[in-house]
């Protein structure tokens, strides 16, 4: 089934979908302390569900965004989407869902940042490891939240 997008959506609409009359909710995926931190070898990213990230480096990074790159050597902040627009899809594999942020900061060349979260049905964790999975050579910046509420 196709979901419908929610694009330029109030926040209120930004965490949860239905599919077929089925219902995924995120709000308990909400980092309470202001962002989840994934840390690569290169870069530290800050990701929230549900919101904007409340940064924990609020002097460079000063766009409102739901995702954050970090250089640690340079402290230089790159905003990785914009919270009003996002898209829901189900995954292929209906084992889950991708929240997609579009309009991220532009990369100087063609395309803006955008970031897509894979929230996979795990129904026996909580709150899984975030993974930082790859960046595509679009500035598409794809990560992996397993949890139990991203099961329909």
């Amino acid at each position: 089934a196709m979901m419908q997008p929610h694009a330029a959506a109030p926040l209120n609409s930004v965490c949860g979908l239905s599919v077929n009359g089925k219902h995924l909710d995120l709000t308990p995926l909400f980092a309470k302390n202001g962002s989840y931190l994934i840390h690569t070898k290169n870069y530290t990213y800050e990701i929230q569900v549900c919101a904007n990230v409340k940064t924990s480096f609020p002097a460079k990074c000063t766009t409102p965004s739901p995702a954050n790159e970090i250089d640690p050597t340079t402290g230089a902040c790159t905003y990785l989407g914009d919270i009003t627009t996002v898209a829901w899809d189900e995954s292929p594999d209906k084992d889950g869902v991708y929240v997609t942020y579009y309009h991220g900061q532009l990369d100087g060349r063609v395309y803006h940042r955008m970031t897509r979260i894979y929230f996979m049905c795990n129904p026996k964790v909580d709150l899984g490891e975030i993974v930082f999975e790859h960046e595509t050579n679009r500035d598409q910046y794809h990560f992996a939240f397993p949890t139990k509420y991203a099961c329909f």
